[in-house]
């Protein structure tokens, strides 16, 4: 096919090209924009009513709330005396004396759960888990035996009958 249109004119057509082109691309992202602003206008106006509401219903608790009355010095007592017990009596954390028996722990014992109560003064962590052989459970808890962290150690269940994959509850005691 021949080309009888000049260079200028082809430069031309070619800018108009480009032009029709970008054009085309603004006018997409303007129609995106749009449609995102109308999807999320009803969320937007929700989330801003909500606002106000919870704003007009915390100032009007403000204004019920008498200040410095016995019954807010009792209850912040009571709440103080519930993060005292919540707080380490012993000097080492959870996190700590957690790491230490998972240091102590033989290969053959995977740990499936713990949890931790403090009762008076003292502080216990169960720990549940499966064990390969006997041997495994009794090196575990003569390692920790040999802690000075630990007091005392006692295996919740009889695990005597089983030789392979049992299942134990150990129960440890922190100093």
């Amino acid at each position: 096919m021949i080309n009888l249109l000049p260079k200028l004119e082809k430069k031309k057509l070619h800018k108009e090209y480009l032009m029709r082109i970008g054009v085309t691309v603004l006018a997409v992202f303007f129609l995106l924009e749009l449609f995102a602003g109308v999807v999320f206008a009803p969320s937007y106006y929700n989330v801003a009513a909500m606002v106000t509401v919870l704003t007009d219903t915390l100032a009007q608790k403000k204004k019920l709330t008498p200040e410095g009355s016995v019954e807010a010095e009792r209850s912040l007592a009571e709440t103080k005396e519930e993060i005292a017990l919540l707080k380490p009596s012993s000097e080492l954390p959870i996190s700590v004396a957690l790491e230490e028996l998972m240091a102590q722990k033989p290969a053959g014992i995977s740990i499936l759960g713990f949890s931790f109560g403090r009762t008076g003064k003292t502080l216990a962590i169960q720990l549940s888990g499966i064990a390969k052989t006997r041997e495994d459970l009794l090196a575990f808890q003569q390692n920790l035996i040999g802690n000075p962290h630990f007091a005392e150690t006692k295996y919740g269940q009889s695990f005597v009958t089983q030789k392979t994959d049992i299942s134990f509850t150990l129960n440890v005691t922190l100093k």
